[in-house]
């Protein structure tokens, strides 16, 4: 899935997860794979709700953490691309 600023990722439907503090363990039912996710990528993961693009969830990311707004979106997209290459995320 091309992913840009305007995309609106939602979690894949065959996806539990399961928040642990501040980390995430994500479950793909299907493949029975699962992801552990750390503080930063749990915040973008929480934030994958088909309503948000990219660009808030960066905007959300700038507000929280201390990054810039060019870091933030590059990770962003980044991450987003490494949720969708394992079928974790869709875009809405």
């Amino acid at each position: 899935m091309p992913l840009s600023l305007s995309s609106r990722p939602v979690h894949a439907p065959q996806v539990s997860h399961s928040s642990l503090g501040d980390e995430v363990l994500i479950i793909d039912t299907t493949t029975r794979k699962s992801h552990r996710l750390l503080e930063t990528a749990s915040f973008i993961w929480h934030r994958c709700d088909g309503k948000q693009s990219a660009a808030d969830i960066a905007n959300a990311l700038v507000s929280e953490y201390d990054v810039t707004q060019d870091i933030a979106e590059r990770d962003v997209l980044k991450l987003l691309e490494d949720f969708a290459q394992v079928g974790v995320i869709q875009s809405s």
